[in-house]
C-alpha cells in the first residue's frame, strides 16, 4: 500500500492519530500472517540471530518442515549419516 504522507499531514489531527493506528495494525497482521504461512519467516522471527544456511533452505523448500509445522505430518525424522560431512567436503572439491 502506497501513502502518500503529504495527504496525512493535512488530516485533522485526530483523524491522522486514528489513521496511524489502523496502518499500523495492519502493518503487523501483514508481518504475523507471513510469519505464520512461512516456517523460515517463523524461525527468523522467534530467534533473530539465526544464520540460514544452505541445508536449511533445501529442507524449508522440500516444504518438509512447513508440512510438520502446519500439523500435516506430525512426526518427522531427518537422518543424515555420520560422514555426511566430509562427503559434501569431498563432492566440492572434485
Amino acid at each position: 500500500m502506497k501513502i502518500d504522507l503529504e495527504k496525512i499531514k493535512r488530516l485533522p489531527p485526530d483523524v491522522r492519530k486514528e489513521f496511524m493506528k489502523t496502518y499500523l495494525q495492519h502493518a503487523e497482521k501483514k508481518k504475523e500472517a507471513g510469519i505464520r504461512d512461512d516456517f523460515m519467516k517463523f524461525v527468523k522471527h522467534v530467534w533473530p540471530d539465526f544464520v540460514e544456511g544452505h541445508h536449511h533452505k533445501i529442507v524449508a523448500d522440500f516444504s518438509i518442515l512447513e508440512r510438520c509445522f502446519k500439523g500435516f505430518d506430525p512426526e518427522i525424522v531427518i537422518h543424515s549419516a555420520a560422514s555426511y560431512k566430509d562427503s559434501m567436503k569431498n563432492l566440492q572439491k572434485v
